[in-house]
Order: structure tokens, then C-alpha cells, then sequence
């Protein structure tokens, strides 16, 4: 079920960063998550799934620098 509060959400996306960024955290995960608000925002249109696909953005550029092996 999706949470209808969009900062909620984008909270829960960017919750795993310091983790990935140290090596750890469960990144197939976060890649599960991420594609499924992705496909939402692509179906939908909203500025709240704007909001969190731009979590999504901010998580694997972020992951990229610290572990480049790791892809989306």
C-alpha cells in the first residue's frame, strides 16, 4: 500500500542512503522501491511522485560516487 503523504515517502526512499554510502544496506531493495516509484510517476504525473523519483535521483547519484559497482 503507498503512503498518500509524498514527504513520507520520499523520507522512506532517502532513508537507506548512509548505509549504501558506507558499503552496507540492502540495495536490491532500494532498487525494488526505486523502479516501482519510478513506473508510478510514470503513470501517474504527480508533483508527489515527482517528489519522491527525485529522492530515487538524488539516492543513486549519490550511491554512484561511493560504489560505482552497483547499478540500477
Amino acid at each position: 500500500m503507498r503512503d498518500p503523504d509524498h514527504w513520507l515517502r520520499r523520507a522512506a526512499l532517502l532513508s537507506p542512503l548512509r548505509a549504501l554510502r558506507a558499503g552496507a544496506g540492502d540495495w536490491v531493495t532500494f532498487v525494488s522501491h526505486g523502479r516501482a516509484v519510478l513506473a508510478e510517476e510514470a503513470e501517474a504525473m504527480h508533483d508527489a511522485d515527482a517528489i519522491a523519483a527525485e529522492a530515487v535521483a538524488l539516492v543513486r547519484a549519490d550511491v554512484a560516487k561511493h560504489r560505482p559497482e552497483l547499478e540500477f
